[in-house]
Protein backbone atom coordinates (compact mmCIF):
# COMPACT_ATOMS: atom_id res chain seq x y z
CA UNK A 1 0.00 0.00 0.00
CA UNK A 2 1.08 3.84 -1.15
CA UNK A 3 0.97 6.01 1.78
CA UNK A 4 2.19 9.65 1.57
CA UNK A 5 3.53 11.52 4.33
CA UNK A 6 3.82 15.46 3.88
CA UNK A 7 6.38 17.77 6.03
CA UNK A 8 6.49 21.42 5.95
CA UNK A 9 10.43 22.33 5.46
CA UNK A 10 12.69 25.77 5.83
CA UNK A 11 15.14 25.68 3.06
CA UNK A 12 17.90 28.68 3.06
CA UNK A 13 18.26 31.41 0.52
CA UNK A 14 20.58 28.70 -1.27
CA UNK A 15 18.54 25.94 -1.31
CA UNK A 16 15.25 27.85 -1.87
CA UNK A 17 17.28 29.07 -5.06
CA UNK A 18 18.36 25.40 -5.95
CA UNK A 19 14.32 24.86 -5.38
CA UNK A 20 12.89 27.05 -7.40
CA UNK A 21 15.44 26.62 -10.59
CA UNK A 22 14.18 22.82 -10.06
CA UNK A 23 10.13 23.83 -10.60
CA UNK A 24 11.08 26.27 -13.29
CA UNK A 25 12.64 23.51 -15.06
CA UNK A 26 9.99 21.33 -14.53
CA UNK A 27 7.69 23.56 -15.99
CA UNK A 28 9.35 24.50 -18.93
CA UNK A 29 10.01 20.31 -20.16
CA UNK A 30 6.32 19.93 -19.22
CA UNK A 31 5.41 22.45 -21.49
CA UNK A 32 7.86 21.70 -24.04
CA UNK A 33 6.52 18.41 -23.99
CA UNK A 34 2.83 19.63 -24.21
CA UNK A 35 3.96 21.15 -27.53
CA UNK A 36 5.92 18.67 -28.94
CA UNK A 37 2.99 16.29 -28.67
CA UNK A 38 0.34 18.64 -30.38
CA UNK A 39 2.27 19.20 -32.92
CA UNK A 40 2.95 15.58 -33.59
CA UNK A 41 -0.69 15.12 -33.52
CA UNK A 42 -1.33 17.76 -35.87
CA UNK A 43 1.36 15.84 -38.15
CA UNK A 44 -0.15 12.71 -37.54
CA UNK A 45 1.92 10.92 -35.61
CA UNK A 46 1.75 9.56 -31.88
CA UNK A 47 4.70 10.27 -29.69
CA UNK A 48 5.15 8.25 -26.50
CA UNK A 49 6.91 8.64 -22.86
CA UNK A 50 9.75 6.62 -23.93
CA UNK A 51 10.34 8.99 -27.27
CA UNK A 52 10.01 12.10 -25.33
CA UNK A 53 12.44 10.85 -22.37
CA UNK A 54 14.96 10.06 -25.48
CA UNK A 55 15.39 13.74 -26.94
CA UNK A 56 16.17 15.34 -23.28
CA UNK A 57 19.68 14.28 -24.08
CA UNK A 58 19.52 16.94 -27.48
CA UNK A 59 17.92 19.11 -25.01
CA UNK A 60 20.35 19.46 -22.91
CA UNK A 61 23.02 20.59 -25.44
CA UNK A 62 20.25 23.38 -26.61
CA UNK A 63 19.35 24.48 -23.20
CA UNK A 64 22.85 24.00 -21.11
CA UNK A 65 21.38 25.61 -17.89
CA UNK A 66 19.02 22.29 -17.89
CA UNK A 67 22.12 20.46 -16.96
CA UNK A 68 21.92 21.99 -13.45
CA UNK A 69 18.72 19.96 -12.35
CA UNK A 70 18.24 16.30 -11.31
CA UNK A 71 17.65 14.43 -14.74
CA UNK A 72 14.75 12.74 -12.74
CA UNK A 73 12.89 16.12 -12.40
CA UNK A 74 12.84 16.23 -16.37
CA UNK A 75 12.02 12.87 -17.05
CA UNK A 76 8.71 13.11 -14.05
CA UNK A 77 7.96 16.02 -16.06
CA UNK A 78 7.88 14.27 -19.15
CA UNK A 79 5.66 11.47 -16.76
CA UNK A 80 3.00 13.86 -15.60
CA UNK A 81 2.53 15.18 -19.40
CA UNK A 82 2.22 11.33 -20.45
CA UNK A 83 -0.22 11.13 -17.28
CA UNK A 84 -2.40 14.38 -18.54
CA UNK A 85 -2.46 12.82 -21.80
CA UNK A 86 -3.97 9.55 -21.13
CA UNK A 87 -6.48 10.97 -18.60
CA UNK A 88 -7.73 13.22 -21.75
CA UNK A 89 -8.11 9.92 -23.81
CA UNK A 90 -10.00 8.45 -20.91
CA UNK A 91 -12.33 11.35 -20.54
CA UNK A 92 -10.65 14.22 -19.19
CA UNK A 93 -9.35 17.63 -19.43
CA UNK A 94 -6.89 17.89 -22.38
CA UNK A 95 -3.59 19.44 -20.89
CA UNK A 96 -3.02 22.70 -20.19
CA UNK A 97 -0.09 24.48 -20.63
CA UNK A 98 1.55 25.83 -16.98
CA UNK A 99 1.92 29.31 -15.76
CA UNK A 100 4.70 30.26 -13.79
CA UNK A 101 2.36 32.30 -11.63
CA UNK A 102 -0.94 30.51 -11.79
CA UNK A 103 -0.38 26.51 -11.64
CA UNK A 104 0.78 24.50 -8.75
CA UNK A 105 4.99 24.90 -8.11
CA UNK A 106 6.04 21.58 -8.12
CA UNK A 107 8.47 18.62 -9.11
CA UNK A 108 9.28 15.29 -7.75
CA UNK A 109 12.81 12.87 -7.65
CA UNK A 110 12.87 9.60 -6.99
CA UNK A 111 14.27 7.79 -3.84
CA UNK A 112 18.28 8.16 -5.15
CA UNK A 113 19.93 10.47 -3.13
CA UNK A 114 16.76 11.20 -0.44
CA UNK A 115 18.17 10.58 3.40
CA UNK A 116 15.18 11.53 5.92
CA UNK A 117 17.20 12.16 9.16
CA UNK A 118 14.39 12.08 11.90
CA UNK A 119 16.71 12.57 15.10
CA UNK A 120 18.37 16.07 13.33
CA UNK A 121 15.04 17.13 11.42
CA UNK A 122 16.49 17.10 8.49
CA UNK A 123 15.88 15.73 4.99
CA UNK A 124 18.84 15.68 2.19
CA UNK A 125 17.89 16.20 -1.41
CA UNK A 126 19.24 15.57 -4.41
CA UNK A 127 21.50 18.43 -6.65
CA UNK A 128 20.91 20.20 -3.04
CA UNK A 129 24.76 19.79 -0.77
CA UNK A 130 23.11 20.67 3.12
CA UNK A 131 20.77 19.41 4.39
CA UNK A 132 17.09 20.74 4.75
CA UNK A 133 15.98 21.43 7.84
CA UNK A 134 11.86 19.99 8.31
CA UNK A 135 9.45 19.58 10.36
CA UNK A 136 8.74 16.21 11.10
CA UNK A 137 5.38 15.34 13.41
CA UNK A 138 5.03 11.67 11.95
CA UNK A 139 7.88 8.99 11.49
CA UNK A 140 7.92 5.90 9.12
CA UNK A 141 10.02 2.88 8.86
CA UNK A 142 9.40 1.93 4.84
CA UNK A 143 11.25 2.40 1.13
CA UNK A 144 10.73 5.55 -0.11
CA UNK A 145 9.57 5.69 -3.54
CA UNK A 146 9.40 9.21 -4.45
CA UNK A 147 9.40 13.18 -2.98
CA UNK A 148 7.56 15.90 -4.38
CA UNK A 149 9.07 19.10 -3.16
CA UNK A 150 6.10 22.14 -3.51
CA UNK A 151 5.97 25.58 -2.90
CA UNK A 152 2.32 27.59 -2.14
CA UNK A 153 1.53 30.51 -3.46
CA UNK A 154 2.67 32.48 0.08
CA UNK A 155 6.06 31.05 -0.25
CA UNK A 156 5.98 28.02 2.15
CA UNK A 157 7.97 25.00 1.15
CA UNK A 158 6.62 21.38 1.34
CA UNK A 159 8.05 17.74 0.83
CA UNK A 160 5.72 15.17 0.18
CA UNK A 161 7.29 11.39 0.94
CA UNK A 162 5.70 8.31 -0.78
CA UNK A 163 6.70 5.27 1.14
CA UNK A 164 5.49 1.56 0.16
CA UNK A 165 3.38 0.05 3.37
CA UNK A 166 4.90 -3.68 4.00
CA UNK A 167 2.21 -4.23 6.51
CA UNK A 168 -0.87 -4.46 4.81
CA UNK A 169 -4.12 -4.50 6.74
CA UNK A 170 -6.81 -6.98 6.28
CA UNK A 171 -10.27 -6.72 6.68
CA UNK A 172 -11.23 -7.58 10.55
CA UNK A 173 -14.70 -7.16 10.77
CA UNK A 174 -18.08 -7.97 8.71
CA UNK A 175 -20.37 -5.04 7.58
CA UNK A 176 -23.43 -5.01 9.65
CA UNK A 177 -26.02 -2.80 10.28
CA UNK A 178 -24.50 -2.54 13.99
CA UNK A 179 -21.04 -1.54 12.98
CA UNK A 180 -21.53 0.18 9.48
CA UNK A 181 -22.71 3.98 9.21
CA UNK A 182 -24.69 5.55 6.21
CA UNK A 183 -23.79 9.52 5.73
CA UNK A 184 -26.18 12.61 4.56
CA UNK A 185 -23.98 15.13 3.29
CA UNK A 186 -25.58 18.70 3.18
CA UNK A 187 -25.80 22.22 3.63
CA UNK A 188 -27.52 22.95 6.58
CA UNK A 189 -25.48 20.42 8.49
CA UNK A 190 -22.55 19.17 7.36
CA UNK A 191 -23.74 16.09 7.43
CA UNK A 192 -26.20 14.05 9.30
CA UNK A 193 -25.42 10.45 10.04
CA UNK A 194 -27.42 7.03 10.80
CA UNK A 195 -26.72 7.08 14.30
CA UNK A 196 -28.64 10.40 14.71
CA UNK A 197 -25.38 12.96 14.85
CA UNK A 198 -25.41 16.15 13.33
CA UNK A 199 -22.56 17.82 11.92
CA UNK A 200 -22.54 21.77 11.57
CA UNK A 201 -20.90 23.38 8.48
CA UNK A 202 -18.67 25.08 9.47
CA UNK A 203 -18.27 27.76 6.73
CA UNK A 204 -14.94 28.96 6.52
CA UNK A 205 -15.33 30.60 2.93
CA UNK A 206 -18.57 32.52 4.20
CA UNK A 207 -16.74 33.71 6.83
CA UNK A 208 -14.22 34.81 5.45
CA UNK A 209 -15.54 36.78 2.51
CA UNK A 210 -16.40 39.84 4.18
CA UNK A 211 -12.45 40.56 4.90
CA UNK A 212 -11.91 39.00 1.15
CA UNK A 213 -13.71 41.84 -0.31
CA UNK A 214 -11.65 44.61 1.60
CA UNK A 215 -8.31 43.33 0.61
CA UNK A 216 -9.33 42.70 -3.12
CA UNK A 217 -10.66 46.32 -3.44
CA UNK A 218 -7.03 47.90 -1.87
CA UNK A 219 -5.97 45.36 -4.70
CA UNK A 220 -7.82 46.79 -7.52
CA UNK A 221 -6.17 50.18 -6.40
CA UNK A 222 -2.91 49.72 -6.29
CA UNK A 223 -0.49 50.05 -9.37
CA UNK A 224 0.63 47.58 -11.79
CA UNK A 225 4.03 46.33 -11.13
CA UNK A 226 4.23 47.74 -8.04
CA UNK A 227 6.24 45.85 -4.59
CA UNK A 228 2.71 47.32 -3.13
CA UNK A 229 0.38 45.61 -5.62
CA UNK A 230 2.70 42.06 -4.80
CA UNK A 231 1.87 42.90 -0.73
CA UNK A 232 -1.42 43.40 -1.35
CA UNK A 233 -2.00 40.16 -3.32
CA UNK A 234 0.16 38.56 -1.19
CA UNK A 235 -2.15 39.38 1.74
CA UNK A 236 -5.06 37.77 -0.26
CA UNK A 237 -3.54 34.58 -0.88
CA UNK A 238 -2.38 34.06 2.85
CA UNK A 239 -6.28 34.38 3.59
CA UNK A 240 -6.92 32.11 1.42
CA UNK A 241 -4.26 29.63 2.76
CA UNK A 242 -5.80 30.01 6.13
CA UNK A 243 -9.24 29.24 5.14
CA UNK A 244 -8.05 26.23 3.28
CA UNK A 245 -5.75 25.07 6.24
CA UNK A 246 -8.91 25.16 8.67
CA UNK A 247 -11.10 23.44 5.82
CA UNK A 248 -8.14 20.82 5.47
CA UNK A 249 -8.27 20.11 9.79
CA UNK A 250 -12.10 20.20 10.27
CA UNK A 251 -12.08 17.13 7.52
CA UNK A 252 -9.44 15.19 8.51
CA UNK A 253 -10.18 14.90 12.25
CA UNK A 254 -13.54 14.42 11.30
CA UNK A 255 -12.95 11.79 8.69
CA UNK A 256 -10.12 9.96 11.08
CA UNK A 257 -12.92 10.00 13.86
CA UNK A 258 -15.70 8.59 11.18
CA UNK A 259 -13.09 5.94 10.29
CA UNK A 260 -12.18 5.27 13.93
CA UNK A 261 -15.92 4.78 15.04
CA UNK A 262 -17.19 2.40 12.71
CA UNK A 263 -15.41 -1.24 12.30
CA UNK A 264 -17.64 -1.87 9.27
CA UNK A 265 -18.96 -0.19 6.53
CA UNK A 266 -18.90 3.83 5.75
CA UNK A 267 -22.05 4.57 2.86
CA UNK A 268 -22.21 7.94 1.11
CA UNK A 269 -24.20 9.17 -1.62
CA UNK A 270 -22.22 9.25 -5.03
CA UNK A 271 -22.97 12.76 -5.63
CA UNK A 272 -23.44 14.85 -8.92
CA UNK A 273 -21.13 17.46 -7.56
CA UNK A 274 -19.77 19.53 -10.70
CA UNK A 275 -23.11 19.92 -11.63
CA UNK A 276 -24.87 20.58 -8.28
CA UNK A 277 -22.29 23.38 -8.83
CA UNK A 278 -23.84 25.15 -12.02
CA UNK A 279 -26.58 26.48 -9.63
CA UNK A 280 -25.01 29.92 -8.92
CA UNK A 281 -27.09 30.49 -5.57
CA UNK A 282 -25.37 27.21 -4.00
CA UNK A 283 -22.23 27.05 -6.25
CA UNK A 284 -20.67 29.00 -3.41
CA UNK A 285 -21.73 26.95 -0.41
CA UNK A 286 -21.06 23.41 -1.73
CA UNK A 287 -17.36 24.86 -2.64
CA UNK A 288 -16.72 25.96 0.60
CA UNK A 289 -18.31 22.20 1.91
CA UNK A 290 -15.84 20.41 -0.24
CA UNK A 291 -17.29 17.55 -0.56
CA UNK A 292 -15.10 15.87 -2.96
CA UNK A 293 -12.20 16.57 -0.57
CA UNK A 294 -14.59 14.79 2.30
CA UNK A 295 -15.40 11.99 -0.07
CA UNK A 296 -11.77 11.23 -1.22
CA UNK A 297 -10.24 11.31 2.28
CA UNK A 298 -12.84 8.81 3.92
CA UNK A 299 -12.09 6.19 0.56
CA UNK A 300 -8.45 6.41 1.29
CA UNK A 301 -8.70 5.98 5.37
CA UNK A 302 -10.46 3.35 4.93
CA UNK A 303 -7.95 1.19 2.93
CA UNK A 304 -5.43 2.44 5.62
CA UNK A 305 -7.73 1.39 8.43
CA UNK A 306 -9.41 -2.12 6.88
CA UNK A 307 -13.03 -0.40 6.31
CA UNK A 308 -15.34 -0.91 3.45
CA UNK A 309 -15.91 2.06 1.48
CA UNK A 310 -19.39 1.88 -0.22
CA UNK A 311 -21.18 4.61 -3.01
CA UNK A 312 -25.04 3.97 -3.80
CA UNK A 313 -26.51 4.84 -6.73
CA UNK A 314 -26.77 8.87 -7.42
CA UNK A 315 -30.50 8.45 -8.63
CA UNK A 316 -31.84 6.52 -5.27
CA UNK A 317 -34.19 8.68 -3.82
CA UNK A 318 -32.55 8.47 -0.25
CA UNK A 319 -34.33 12.09 0.71
CA UNK A 320 -38.22 10.94 -0.44
CA UNK A 321 -38.43 7.40 1.04
CA UNK A 322 -39.94 7.05 4.38
CA UNK A 323 -37.23 4.93 6.08
CA UNK A 324 -40.36 2.88 7.92
CA UNK A 325 -42.59 2.01 5.54
CA UNK A 326 -41.48 2.95 2.04
CA UNK A 327 -43.55 5.25 1.08
CA UNK A 328 -42.31 7.70 -1.48
CA UNK A 329 -42.96 11.25 -1.68
CA UNK A 330 -42.39 12.81 -4.94
CA UNK A 331 -43.90 16.56 -3.42
CA UNK A 332 -41.16 17.18 -1.14
CA UNK A 333 -38.88 20.21 -2.03
CA UNK A 334 -35.61 21.41 -1.08
CA UNK A 335 -37.05 23.92 1.65
CA UNK A 336 -38.87 21.06 3.56
CA UNK A 337 -36.77 20.22 6.67
CA UNK A 338 -38.97 17.51 8.04
CA UNK A 339 -42.62 16.15 6.27
CA UNK A 340 -45.14 13.44 7.26
CA UNK A 341 -44.95 10.46 6.22
CA UNK A 342 -48.60 9.59 3.99
CA UNK A 343 -48.37 5.99 4.85
CA UNK A 344 -47.08 5.50 8.66
CA UNK A 345 -47.60 8.85 9.25
CA UNK A 346 -44.51 9.46 11.03
CA UNK A 347 -42.80 12.62 11.39
CA UNK A 348 -39.14 12.46 9.54
CA UNK A 349 -36.08 14.58 9.39
CA UNK A 350 -35.00 14.84 6.01
CA UNK A 351 -31.59 14.56 6.40
CA UNK A 352 -31.75 11.52 9.15
CA UNK A 353 -33.92 9.76 7.19
CA UNK A 354 -31.93 9.98 4.12
CA UNK A 355 -28.81 8.98 6.03
CA UNK A 356 -30.89 5.72 7.69
CA UNK A 357 -31.63 5.25 3.72
CA UNK A 358 -28.27 5.41 2.65
CA UNK A 359 -27.15 2.96 5.42
CA UNK A 360 -30.15 0.34 4.08
CA UNK A 361 -28.87 0.65 0.42
CA UNK A 362 -25.11 0.60 1.03
CA UNK A 363 -25.52 -2.98 2.74
CA UNK A 364 -28.03 -4.39 0.47
CA UNK A 365 -25.18 -3.76 -2.16
CA UNK A 366 -23.09 -5.38 0.03
CA UNK A 367 -24.85 -8.13 0.24
CA UNK A 368 -25.51 -8.62 -3.41
CA UNK A 369 -21.61 -8.57 -4.08
CA UNK A 370 -20.26 -10.20 -0.92
CA UNK A 371 -22.80 -12.93 0.10
CA UNK A 372 -21.82 -14.09 3.81
CA UNK A 373 -18.38 -14.05 2.49
CA UNK A 374 -15.34 -11.96 4.12
CA UNK A 375 -13.84 -9.83 1.83
CA UNK A 376 -10.24 -10.26 1.13
CA UNK A 377 -9.22 -6.99 0.26
CA UNK A 378 -9.01 -3.46 1.48
CA UNK A 379 -11.41 -0.47 0.22
CA UNK A 380 -12.44 -2.20 -2.63
CA UNK A 381 -15.09 -0.63 -4.55
CA UNK A 382 -18.46 -2.64 -4.12
CA UNK A 383 -20.08 -1.31 -6.72
CA UNK A 384 -18.09 -2.39 -9.62
CA UNK A 385 -16.58 1.14 -11.30
CA UNK A 386 -17.43 1.03 -14.93
CA UNK A 387 -13.99 1.25 -17.70
CA UNK A 388 -13.55 3.82 -20.08
CA UNK A 389 -15.50 3.60 -23.22
CA UNK A 390 -12.14 4.29 -24.55
CA UNK A 391 -10.49 1.02 -25.34
CA UNK A 392 -6.86 0.72 -23.21
CA UNK A 393 -4.98 0.31 -26.45
CA UNK A 394 -5.39 3.65 -27.70
CA UNK A 395 -1.82 4.43 -26.18
CA UNK A 396 -0.09 6.58 -27.61
CA UNK A 397 2.64 4.88 -28.88
CA UNK A 398 5.21 5.05 -31.94
CA UNK A 399 8.79 4.66 -33.41
CA UNK A 400 10.71 7.73 -33.45
CA UNK A 401 11.36 6.65 -36.91
CA UNK A 402 8.17 7.75 -38.38
CA UNK A 403 9.07 11.77 -37.14
CA UNK A 404 13.51 12.11 -37.62
CA UNK A 405 12.74 15.83 -37.05
CA UNK A 406 13.99 17.78 -33.58
CA UNK A 407 10.80 17.68 -32.01
CA UNK A 408 12.25 19.57 -29.10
Amino acid sequence: MLKPYKYRIYPNKEQREIINSHIGVSRFVYNLALETKINAYDAGLKLSEFDLNNQLTELKQDYTWIKEVNAQTLQQAVKNLNSAYQSFFKGGGFPKFKSKTKSTKSYRVMSQGVKVDFGNGTIKLPKIKQPIRCKFDRTFKSDIRNVTISCSKTGKYFVSVLIKNKNEMLLKYKAKKENSIGIDVGLNHFLVTSTGEFIDNPRYLRGALDRIKVLQRRLRNKKKGSSNLRKAWLEIAKLYDKVSNQRKDFLHKLTTQIVADNQGAIIVEDLNIKGMSKNHKLALSIADASWSEFFRQLEYKCKWYGRVFIKIDRWYPSTKLCNGCGTKNTKLELKDREWTCVGCEKVLNRDLNASLNILDEGLKKYNEMCGNIYLTGLGKPVVPVEMSSIDESMKQECSLSAYKAPLF
